[in-house]
C-alpha cells in the first residue's frame, strides 16, 4: 500500500473513532471501506422483527461512482425486506466472516456485526479482486467498527430499560427526515411515520406507596411489554421519568392508532407484582418531514395531556384534536392531576 493510501486509511480510521452515534459510525465505516478497499459497493443489512417474523432490511449502500468527486455515492436505502443470498445466510447463522462469489461472479467480503452475542448486521463489500490480504484488512476495519459500535450503543441506551435514550431521539428523527427528502417527499407530505408519547398513569402514587425501586421495576416491565408489542424496526425511547416515546411506521392514522391501542390493551392486561393493573395514556401525531422534532414531541405531549385529563388509559390523536377545534394546550394548564 502506497504511503498516500496508508495516510488516507489512518485518517479514515481516526474518523470512525470520532463518531458519537450509530448512524454516523456506519456512514464513516462505509467511507473507510470504499476508500481503503477500492470497493465496487458496500451494503449494510440489519435484522429486525417484522409483523410476519424476522426480516433483513438494507439500510445503507455505497456504490462506485467515478463522476462523484469522492469516487462513490452513498444512499439511504428503504425499509423493504431483502432476501439473503446463500453465503450471506451462512455468515448470519455462523457469525463468521467469509469470502464468496456474488451472483455476477465478482467477489464479496461478507462480515457479521454482533449485538448481545447475536448477528444483527451484515456488511457486504463487493471487491474487484479476491485477495487474502484485503480480506484481512476488511475484517480488521469491521472489528474496529464493532468495538466502537459497542461503545456507542451503551451511550445511546437507557441503563434501566435498555430502550434508546432521549439524547438519541434527535439523531433518529433526523435520519427519518433525510429518508423522506431522498424519497422526494415535501415538508408537508405524509411521512408514514408517527410519534407517540406514552405515559404511565398515576406513576407518582407507585413511587410514593411502594418506593422508587418498585417504580423502577414497573418501568422495566412496561418497557418489555412495549418491546414485545411493537415491531423490531419501530423505535422505542425512554424520554424521561415515566414517559416513553415510540416512532412507528404506519400507512394511516387508523393503522397507527390500532398499534397504539394494542399496546394500551397489553399493558392494561399485564399483571404487575403487588399492583395488579397498570395503565398508560398515549398521545400521538404524524411525523411530518418539515416539522422540528421538538414541535412533534410537543404536539404528541399535548394529545397525551388531553388523554390524561379525559379519563386516562386511552389513546388520543393530536390531529383529531385540531380537526375538532379542541385546544390541547388548555388541558396542560388544567387542575387535573396528570400523573
Amino acid at each position: 500500500m502506497r504511503d498516500t493510501q496508508t495516510s488516507e486509511l489512518v485518517e479514515s480510521i481516526v474518523q470512525i473513532s470520532r463518531q458519537k452515534n450509530g448512524d454516523d459510525l456506519r456512514l464513516s465505516l462505509l467511507k473507510t471501506v470504499m476508500e481503503a478497499m477500492n470497493a465496487d459497493s458496500t451494503r449494510f443489512l440489519r435484522q429486525v422483527r417484522g409483523r410476519s417474523g424476522t426480516v433483513w432490511l438494507e439500510e445503507y449502500q455505497a456504490l462506485r461512482a467515478p463522476q462523484n468527486p469522492a469516487g462513490y455515492a452513498l444512499r439511504l436505502s428503504g425499509s423493504s425486506p431483502v432476501q439473503l443470498s446463500g453465503p450471506m445466510a451462512t455468515c448470519a447463522a455462523a457469525g463468521t466472516a467469509l469470502q464468496a462469489a456474488g451472483p455476477d461472479g465478482r467477489w464479496q467480503h461478507i462480515l457479521p456485526v454482533l449485538e448481545g452475542g447475536l448477528v444483527r448486521e451484515l456488511i457486504v463489500v463487493q471487491v474487484p479482486d479476491n485477495s487474502a490480504n484485503e480480506f484481512r484488512l476488511t475484517r480488521a476495519i469491521v472489528q474496529l467498527y464493532q468495538n466502537y459500535l459497542d461503545l456507542v450503543r451503551s451511550g445511546e441506551r437507557d441503563t434501566l430499560t435498555g430502550l434508546l435514550n432521549r439524547r438519541s431521539l434527535e439523531t433518529r428523527v433526523s435520519r427519518l427526515r433525510l429518508a423522506g427528502q431522498q424519497a422526494g417527499r415535501g415538508d408537508d407530505e405524509a411521512s408514514g411515520h408517527w410519534l407517540a408519547a406514552i405515559d404511565i398513569d398515576h406513576f407518582k402514587r407507585v413511587n410514593d406507596n411502594f418506593g422508587h425501586l418498585f417504580g423502577d421495576e414497573v418501568l422495566l416491565l412496561v418497557s418489555r411489554v412495549m418491546q414485545q408489542c411493537f415491531r423490531g424496526d419501530d423505535l422505542l425511547f425512554r424520554y424521561g421519568g415515566e414517559e416513553f416515546i415510540a416512532i412507528l411506521e404506519a400507512a394511516s392514522q387508523i393503522e397507527a392508532r390500532a398499534a397504539l391501542e394494542r399496546l394500551r390493551e397489553q399493558v392494561s392486561a399485564y399483571r404487575f407484582p403487588q399492583l395488579g393493573q397498570v395503565t398508560v395514556s398515549i398521545g400521538f401525531v404524524e411525523l411530518r418531514p418539515g416539522a422540528q422534532m421538538s414541535e412533534s414531541v410537543g404536539h404528541a405531549d399535548q394529545a397525551l395531556y388531553h388523554a390524561k385529563a379525559h379519563g386516562r388509559n386511552q389513546v388520543c390523536s393530536y390531529d383529531d384534536l385540531v380537526s375538532l377545534q379542541v385546544a390541547p394546550t388548555a388541558q396542560m394548564n388544567s387542575a387535573v392531576e396528570m400523573f
